[in-house]
């Protein structure tokens, strides 16, 4: 019993070690620098914030992604400074046992090992591993894994077939989808696990479809289409990416790829008529389904497995991975060897695609400290993963301060978090403004920007510079020195054209420290920017305009301390 158990800990510690170096190899910079961002940040972190553990009822986008939003809550309420370091752990964690199940559970599938190592290197972007938005993906792929499921050889695996189909419809409306399936196994097999497997899937779908007809939940992408050239690309021929997606008439390429892939599929199915047993059909089910789930929803041509919104072709490409090797399993193994080397090839030949995902580094939680200490500001996380185009929510000092007082041990943890140079920005509603020195202007200007009737409506003890000199758009540093003291905030005002980016901030400290940041200010008129530090004495502040949009320019407003007196 001992040795059984000891083999048993031994093979799940080391397929969990290769998964997490696939899941690394995948996106590294989720394990050396984990963040939060997208819909977690707007609808988990800002939810939580707001109502509590209440929020774990509520749903994104239209339906229940139940298993994300406990990852990112349970995160929030261990530790909101290292939160994303725990919501993406439990992502990790996870997506190791869902594969574990795939390889160990007792199934109809074919090659279980291969099945579960599949998954971890299809042919798609990286961002839905390692995220723990994205963990709702997984759980549909538990949730699939039990339509293969054989009862009764073990009472904790037949326990954790039920976890896995409650968890799964729960936390994503393949359910719905695939509710039909359950049903046909039940009718099919006449059991009491079935049809305990069916009810489990039944119940929390009829929740999804409920809220997500009571909500957006069925919005779709405006203008979708469906040609038939369309779909044969993006649901098989992308599956072997043999070409660079750049590649010319790469459309055209993959459209004849997807019509010998399938007609491949087709001719192996057809040497195994014998084999076209019930999981066969369900396989072929499972792909059909994920595939016209996602084009409902988007149509064709709006996403590409290794450009933009890889997610959606996640669920389709495992399933037809699944079904690739049932069919190949009774072929000889010169020729399953040939096949599975032939598919292998092709998705290394994507991998600059499909490896390596980083992201630019975002102080979070240095964006929680400031946001109980100073009061409601944006929290930001990833969103391309470029630190200057970031997902920003508003989160409240109420919340930062409810997310921090969960855990006593954040009182531990907060010395340790980096102050930062943040900014909270709101519309100007006059006030005070603190005054700065100027010590360069390149490229900007006293009036050299539009909207000089605004600039006009400023006090007349407020001095106005503008980057805007000419050209397609402006460039250019802004360069002031202030004094400032700790619990207090410097407050300027901004002023951003309709470029495509914003300006980006710069503040060396009394230290020699610097910092940047991109602050929110795309609203309209003048914002007021304050600015904390918790160093006391003279801050030098560079405003650089880093806009490349068509008559692009930035403004920043101060009182002026020559007029002050003061220097």
């Amino acid at each position: 019993m001992q040795s059984g158990l000891a083999r048993s800990v031994v093979r799940f510690a080391a397929f969990a070690i290769v998964v997490l170096i696939a899941l690394f190899l995948r996106y590294p910079s989720q394990f050396l620098d984990p963040s939060i961002g997208t819909e977690s940040l707007t609808f988990h972190v800002r939810q939580f914030a707001e109502d509590g553990f209440a929020s774990l009822l509520y749903p994104v986008n239209g339906y229940l992604i139940t298993v994300s939003r406990l990852f990112d809550v349970l995160a929030l309420a261990i530790s909101p400074y290292a939160a994303p370091l725990f919501a993406s752990a439990f992502a990790n964690a996870y997506t190791v046992l869902i594969l574990f199940a795939v390889w160990r559970a007792p199934t109809r599938l074919r090659s279980p090992l291969l099945c579960a190592l599949a998954p971890l290197f299809i042919p798609i972007q990286p961002e839905p591993f390692a995220v723990s938005l994205y963990s709702f993906w997984w759980s549909a792929v538990g949730l699939a894994l039990t339509l293969f499921w054989v009862a009764g050889r073990s009472r904790t695996w037949d326990i954790a077939a039920i976890v896995l189909a409650v968890t799964g419809a729960l936390s994503s409306p393949m359910g719905i989808v695939y509710g039909p399936l359950f049903m046909a196994r039940w009718l099919r097999d006449r059991t009491q696990f079935n049809f305990a497997l069916m009810v489990a899937v039944a119940a929390p779908s009829i929740i999804q479809l409920a809220i997500i007809l009571a909500t957006d939940g069925a919005a779709t992408h405006p203008g979708r289409t469906f040609p038939v050239t369309g779909i044969i690309r993006e649901t098989l021929g992308y599956f072997v990416p043999v070409l660079a997606p750049f590649s010319p008439r790469a459309d055209l390429a993959y459209t004849v790829i997807g019509f010998l892939f399938g007609s491949a599929l087709v001719a192996a199915a057809a040497a195994q008529t014998k084999r076209f047993d019930f999981f066969f059909w369900i396989l072929v089910l499972l792909v059909a389904g994920a595939a016209a789930a996602y084009l409902m929803r988007i149509g064709t041509d709006v996403a590409h497995p290794l450009l933009s919104g890889g997610r959606y072709f996640m669920l389709p490409f495992i399933f037809l991975s699944w079904l690739v090797l049932y069919l190949i399993a009774e072929m000889p193994g010169w020729l399953r060897a040939g096949s599975i080397a032939a598919i292998a090839f092709s998705w290394v030949l994507a991998t600059p695609y499909t490896m390596w995902r980083t992201h630019d580094p975002l102080p979070w939680a240095s964006h929680i400290r400031l946001c109980k200490e100073h009061g409601d500001v944006q929290i930001v996380g990833q969103f391309f993963g470029n630190a200057d185009a970031v997902w920003r929510t508003s989160v409240t000092q109420a919340g930062c301060r409810f997310m921090v007082g969960l855990n006593p041990l954040n009182r531990l943890i907060e010395p340790y978090v980096p102050e930062l140079f943040a900014a909270r920005t709101a519309p100007y509603e006059g006030g005070q403004l603190s005054s700065a020195l100027v010590i360069a202007a390149h490229g900007w200007s006293p009036d050299g920007f539009y909207s000089m009737d605004v600039v006009a409506s400023l006090p007349d003890d407020i001095r106005a510079f503008g980057s805007h000199i000419g050209g397609d758009a402006a460039t250019g540093d802004l360069v002031l020195e202030f004094g400032h003291e700790p619990g207090e905030p410097t407050v300027f005002l901004m002023l951003v054209g309709p470029g495509e980016r914003e300006a980006l901030l710069e503040l060396e400290y009394p230290d020699g420290s610097v910092r940047t940041m991109t602050p929110a200010s795309r609203v309209p008129g003048w914002i007021k920017l304050e600015i904390f530090s918790h160093q006391t004495g003279v801050h030098r502040l560079t405003v650089r305009d880093i806009g490349s949009g068509w008559g692009e320019w930035a403004a920043l407003a101060f009182a002026s301390p020559e007029r002050r007196g003061t220097n």
